[in-house]
């Protein structure tokens, strides 16, 4: 079983390396607009991980690659399991080049934190959404 997830991980892993590689080589978008200092929301999915070495819950962590502040509650996290509602962030402001982790648990959290309500699958997909509200 233990083989089993760290194949799982180690999947997840260089999909998402493939995924940034690819993405690295497309180069960024010269539309003329400095979107890092125009007050252009800038929420990004920075890491996700899937059944940690360490038999802790699975996480999510979210980075404000922008120029201001961004609040979370505008948010919605969402996986492609079509039963699932969205789950919209929690209320805090997220400022310039903050991180931000959302632990995912198919359960609750010993500590109150805010979490998301189903662990997350070695082929799952996760997106992040704006303005669902």
């Amino acid at each position: 079983m233990e083989k089993r997830l760290k194949k799982k991980g180690s999947i997840l892993v260089l999909m998402l390396a493939s995924m940034l590689f690819l993405f690295s080589c497309i180069g960024p978008i010269d539309d003329g607009f400095d979107h890092r200092n125009s007050g252009y929301k800038t929420l990004v999915i920075n890491e996700i991980v899937a059944a940690p070495a360490d038999g802790g819950a699975d996480w999510i962590e979210l980075y404000n690659a922008g120029g201001s502040y961004v609040y979370l509650r505008d948010y919605a996290l969402v996986d492609n399991d079509t039963e699932r509602e969205p789950v919209f962030l929690p209320d805090i402001t997220l400022g310039p080049g903050e991180f931000y982790v959302v632990q995912a648990v198919a359960g609750t959290t010993d500590d109150g934190s805010f979490y998301l309500s189903f662990g997350l699958g070695s082929s799952d997909s996760l997106f992040l959404f704006w303005g669902l509200i």
